[in-house]
């Protein structure tokens, strides 16, 4: 028989462990709590690493969109220039990073030749396609013009007549791999005659080259700040439709070679492992930044070449397919390199 005494006791004993056990349920939800809070996405800023020199296209779009990114994010998209060939620097400190979306890449269309091109450097774990996220495409519509100094051709035929007389050297803004590299080695099978190429640490670096009379031509993107009409005259673009941004520049498509419209793309790229969830939140703010009416405002105003921009399957196809046409020029590009390394 239990005494009043020891009754109550009980009764105490289980109120204390009713209380502890509703603490310590609390304490668990106020957790689980935190941790969901701490989880949604983006929480801080977002690192977004550019493989160019400050100045290029690729550089000028992605700083161009940033800020209305970061409108939509809710959180800084904050651009850092990482250069080098190929994009190989940028690749490894992107891959250092923590999967967690909190560090993405702005990618270009070469890239596509550059993961061949600097296979060993890049020593990626599985294929670039088959691993790397695509975000959103914000350059749809640009190409590279043939630059010269202000009155020195006349026009593309008597560029190329000088270069069936001698090697003409037209730089590029960046290294073996790039669009202009790219465009270069098919402009020479379009045309003929023969160029060397002289890679540059960016869009500013070539055009001083090509002032200071270093070079004869430069390929240079439309997109880029180093575009100065006063300055030099561009014979022609590889775009298919004149750009409204420079109205007197004619395409090599209307000059003759349509197999000279070579579209190129700036977008984002999330490295592998980043959770779906979060490239669809990357993916929603660029799409916002980019229809955004300011941003499009700034586009027309600054004369850039944006085109519609491409969603993340639009902008993963788009590469897939530019791959294909990539390694047809592979074997030239291969030996170019190699010829320059050896100094020959």
């Amino acid at each position: 028989m239990i005494s009043l005494f020891g009754m109550g006791r009980l009764r105490s004993r289980r109120i204390v462990l009713a209380v502890t056990i509703i603490a310590i349920l609390s304490l668990v939800g106020f957790s689980a709590g935190c941790a969901k809070k701490k989880e949604k996405f983006p929480s801080k800023a977002v690192t977004f690493i550019v493989p160019m020199s400050p100045g290029g296209g690729v550089d000028t779009m992605s700083r161009g969109i940033a800020s209305y990114v970061q409108k939509y994010l809710g959180q800084p998209l904050v651009v850092e220039n990482v250069p080098g060939p190929g994009s190989v620097n940028a690749i490894a400190q992107v891959m250092k990073a923590p999967k967690d979306g909190y560090t993405i890449m702005a990618v270009t269309t070469p890239i596509m030749i550059s993961i061949h091109l600097y296979e060993k450097q890049m020593a990626l774990a599985k294929p670039f396609m088959e691993s790397w996220k695509p975000i959103f495409a914000f350059l749809t519509g640009d190409g590279n013009g043939l630059a010269v100094r202000k009155g020195t051709f006349k026009d593309i035929n008597a560029l190329v007549a000088e270069a069936k007389k001698r090697t003409l050297k037209v730089g590029g803004a960046t290294g073996f791999g790039s669009s202009d590299h790219a465009t270069l080695l098919q402009f020479a099978d379009a045309y003929g005659g023969s160029y060397d190429y002289i890679p540059h640490g960016g869009g500013g670096e070539a055009m001083a080259s090509l002032l200071g009379g270093k070079i004869d031509a430069l390929m240079i993107s439309l997109s880029g700040d180093a575009v100065d009409l006063s300055r030099v005259d561009i014979l022609g673009v590889s775009i298919a439709d004149r750009f409204e941004g420079y109205p007197n520049i004619p395409t090599f498509k209307e000059l003759g070679h349509p197999e000279l419209t070579l579209n190129w793309a700036v977008g984002a790229y999330a490295p592998p492992d980043v959770p779906d969830d979060v490239v669809k939140t990357l993916e929603t703010a660029f799409d916002k930044a980019f229809h955004d009416p300011d941003f499009q405002k700034w586009a027309k105003q600054a004369k850039k070449p944006i085109g519609t921009g491409w969603n993340a399957k639009q902008w993963g196809d788009f590469l897939k397919g530019y791959e294909a046409s990539a390694l047809k020029i592979l074997p030239k590009m291969q030996a170019e390199m190699q010829k320059a390394q050896s100094g020959k």
